[in-house]
């Protein structure tokens, strides 16, 4: 039954695994079946770990429908150049003076194809 859902992830030494899966994965089998004895509504198992997932963290798993998501236009790439990162240029300004912030301020080689300014992956995000 706990094959179904794995949460094993590639990359870890095998007695992890071994551990990962006999430990948390019959545990959640053996409180998903504790759970559809003990209630008349039956789950999945899946919608099971779903609720448990969501109650030990308190967030959500699934995205939400009304997230607004970037379009495709919006893409960094890279360019030739290396130039200032705008979002870094507007942020360290409001502290700085001017020819500080020239100084300090993040060169970078990525360029948002829509906006056509030169983001960091971190300003990017942040403005998209």
């Amino acid at each position: 039954m706990s094959a179904y859902y794995s949460t094993l992830k590639r990359g870890l030494k095998w007695f992890r695994k071994v551990g990962m899966e006999y430990l948390f994965g019959m545990a959640l089998v053996n409180a998903w079946i504790i759970y559809n004895m003990k209630n008349e509504k039956k789950v999945s198992k899946k919608e099971f770990t779903e609720a448990l997932i969501q109650s030990i963290t308190g967030k959500n798993i699934c995205p939400d429908r009304n997230q607004v998501t970037p379009t495709a236009d919006h893409i960094l790439e890279m360019s030739s150049k290396r130039r200032n990162c705008v979002g870094c240029y507007e942020k360290l300004r409001e502290i700085m003076k001017s020819s500080e912030v020239k100084r300090k301020v993040k060169k970078i080689k990525t360029y948002c194809r829509m906006c056509k300014q030169n983001l960091c992956a971190k300003c990017f995000k942040d403005s998209h």
